[in-house]
């Protein structure tokens, strides 16, 4: 007969985090132990100061890109509705100079379908010049043809 396990998950990272669902779902009771304040390991939100306020920003989209159909998975399973999860905005991307002024702005308009969206958003760019703007737009194709 098995003596009832209690595994120590170590990092509560996504990693540490599915791991600890996956146990709980085979009834298999864990410990999760984080050295940080917050779960979520890189992908967690930071506070940074901006304009003199101090802003929440979501510092892992980096881990969702490479992973989003196994993050998505463990949502689920632990009954986070997608919608909920996330804040689902079209692209936009900022540059500011160092003094503040903005210096670059890409932004996919949401009423074209993908990829349109990027096609209409580097070509009305403000910060390159056009022939900027082209050769974003033929890199970006030949991105897409050597797939």
């Amino acid at each position: 007969m098995l003596k009832a396990l209690n595994v120590a998950v170590i990092g509560g990272g996504m990693a540490g985090l599915a791991a600890a669902a996956t146990l709980a779902e085979k009834g298999i009771k864990s410990t999760l132990f984080e050295a940080g304040s917050q779960l979520g390991g890189r992908a967690r939100g930071v506070a940074v100061e901006f304009n003199s306020q101090v802003v929440s920003l979501d510092n892992g989209q980096h881990i969702l890109l490479g992973a989003y159909h196994e993050t998505l998975k463990l949502l689920a399973k632990v009954g986070m509705p997608e919608e909920q999860a996330f804040m689902r905005l079209p692209l936009m991307l900022e540059a500011l100079t160092p003094n503040g002024k903005l210096a670059f702005k890409f932004a996919a308009p949401s009423f074209l379908p993908h990829p349109f969206d990027q096609l209409m958003g580097f070509l009305c760019c403000k910060g390159l010049t056009l022939g900027e703007r082209f050769s974003v737009v033929k890199f970006m194709f030949g991105l897409k043809q050597a797939n």
